[in-house]
């Protein structure tokens, strides 16, 4: 191939790429700009699901809050339970507590009596370990990545059914009553499905850090209090078993209980425990090296 017919072809080989620039750097700020939007059309509102108190009138002439293992959406309630804090039905007592993406509760008065929501909490749950004689099952649940406070979440429903089902195992051995706490925050902050919701992880991991330093790590005090009050400090007693758990595939919701629930549970953890009398395992790796090296040969 001759040199003029390599520089024809260089020269084409330009403008062609000329002409893609052309057509493409007018539409890629277009471009951006509808990224832009759809991202923030896409974003889910910060607000609370859950704005009815018990005693609200609203809550006290709601049905029955059974839920339908065969609705279309298993294990939904009735429309009207969806916004109360506490659900009521005949297996279980549900209550919910929410936080924004700072930590802190709904107090705002647009958003009803959700910022009561602790107290409220504390003073049914205080009332139940009362009336109960033989005692009280208490679930805590912290939601993870891609989840909520609503009612029709699937962590929601799935909560329903486990406190269902723990009901019926209580009814066949220690007849306590079973009653569920939902912990919610922003966990889906995109209202769209996967694989585009993938996107929101590490902002809803660095949420998950500060909603953990806000006002759940009160809530996880103020029960592990009730609960230290009622079974006593020592061990001795186990009438009101507390249970906390985490989502299982909730990594950023980890924080939430590891800087929340163990900081209540420190003061009871005793003195660290010496370590183990063997040899650590960097030196442990440094002497097998050392060990293999050749040595030197005898003269």
């Amino acid at each position: 191939m001759s040199a003029a017919v390599v520089r024809r072809l260089f020269d084409h080989v330009k403008l062609i790429g000329r002409m893609i620039r052309a057509q493409l750097t007018p539409r890629v700020p277009c471009l951006l700009l509808g990224l832009l939007g759809w991202s923030l059309a896409a974003c889910t509102r910060v607000m609370p699901y859950h704005t009815i108190a018990p005693s609200d009138p609203a809550a006290t002439t709601a049905p029955t809050c059974r839920p339908d293992p065969d609705a279309k959406k298993p294990w939904a309630v009735p429309e009207a339970c969806r916004s109360l804090i506490a659900e009521r039905s005949p297996d279980y007592d549900l209550f919910f507590a929410e936080f924004d993406d700072q930590g802190w509760p709904f107090d705002a008065p647009r958003y009803g009596a959700a910022g009561q929501q602790i107290p409220i909490v504390i003073d049914r749950l205080s009332r139940e370990v009362a009336e109960s004689a033989r005692g009280v099952s208490i679930v805590t649940f912290v939601h993870g990545w891609k989840h909520n406070a609503a009612s029709d979440d699937p962590n929601v429903r799935t909560f329903r059914e486990v406190l269902t089902g723990l009901s019926h195992l209580e009814s066949q051995t220690c007849h306590r009553k079973v009653v569920g706490l939902y912990v919610g925050w922003r966990g889906s902050a995109l209202s769209v499905g996967d694989p585009w919701a993938n996107v929101s992880f590490w902002d809803r991991k660095n949420i998950a850090a500060k909603v953990a330093q806000g006002s759940v790590r009160e809530l996880f005090a103020r029960i592990r209090s009730l609960e230290s009050t009622t079974n006593g400090t020592d061990g001795a007693r186990t009438r009101d078993p507390l249970v906390a758990v985490l989502h299982r595939l909730g990594l950023p919701s980890a924080p939430v209980i590891l800087h929340g629930w163990t900081e209540t549970m420190s003061g009871e953890l005793g003195p660290p425990q010496p370590l183990s009398p063997r040899e650590p395992p960097r030196a442990a790796r440094a002497r097998v090296r050392g060990s293999r090296r050749r040595r030197p040969r005898r003269s």
